[in-house]
């Protein structure tokens, strides 16, 4: 069987003018992944990545940690870019405000608290999928899904048979792929995308035009570090 191992990046700049970029955390992180994928003896066929930096950035990382053995170079695909978070806040959160007044107090705090952000992304994220009308300047939970499962397959059908592919990307990238893989309900997807860890892999097996989900969210050489500031979610 091949193997797809989704790579989401390492901790971006929360609280900052330039979210799209590692912290010095973030980069840690993601050589850690690497690192650890090199000492377990997996071997990549192909790499690739969005088009943000901390996507690449985080392939960066990973290609070197296998210094000193042959790694492929990173292909770029936009299809692997993360959902329109601060989009979905931006355009409903004012209408959430006006339903649900304790929605405006976490957005009051969210510019310095990323436990207030995430409530206020979370009640967001629900009420953007129940949506039955188009949003502009907003991609649809639909259309975000539909592009990473075509990218995905055509991941698959280039690569082949028996190859392990990294895909760094993010965490919307990679609850989609749950959904897909799993089957779930879109109501569902808030689940398996807020508790994906930074730097953590979800692993699936994939063979024709099929995949399968094998692991989720894997951190655990990151919590063998026994520091816990080395596990973030943003």
């Amino acid at each position: 069987m091949a193997s797809l191992y989704f790579i989401r990046h390492g901790q971006a700049q929360f609280g900052t003018d330039n979210y799209d970029r590692l912290s010095d955390l973030g980069l840690q992180q993601a050589r850690l992944t690497g690192d650890y994928l090199n000492k377990t003896g997996v071997q990549f066929d192909a790499l690739y990545s969005g088009t943000l930096t901390r996507q690449r950035q985080t392939a960066q990382q990973l290609s070197e940690a296998y210094l000193g053995s042959a790694f492929p170079s990173c292909q770029i695909d936009e299809r692997l870019n993360e959902l329109q978070a601060e989009e979905i806040v931006t355009l409903l959160a004012p209408r959430l405000r006006v339903l649900e007044p304790e929605v405006g107090v976490w957005l009051d705090e969210s510019a310095s608290s990323k436990k207030s952000f995430q409530k206020v992304l979370r009640r967001c994220f629900h009420y953007w999928q129940a949506l039955e009308e188009e949003v502009e300047g907003l991609e649809s939970w639909r259309a975000f899904s539909t592009r990473i499962h075509a990218c995905v397959l055509d991941i698959m059908a280039a690569q082949g048979r028996g190859k392990n592919v990294a895909v760094c990307t993010s965490g919307g990238v990679v609850a989609a792929v749950v959904q897909r893989a799993l089957k779930m309900a879109d109501s569902g997807c808030y689940s398996v995308f807020e508790p994906v860890i930074n730097a953590s892999i979800t692993h699936c097996l994939y063979s024709g035009g099929e995949y399968s989900l094998s692991y989720y969210n894997d951190h655990s050489f990151l919590r063998l570090l026994g520091d816990k500031s080395f596990v973030t979610y943003r």
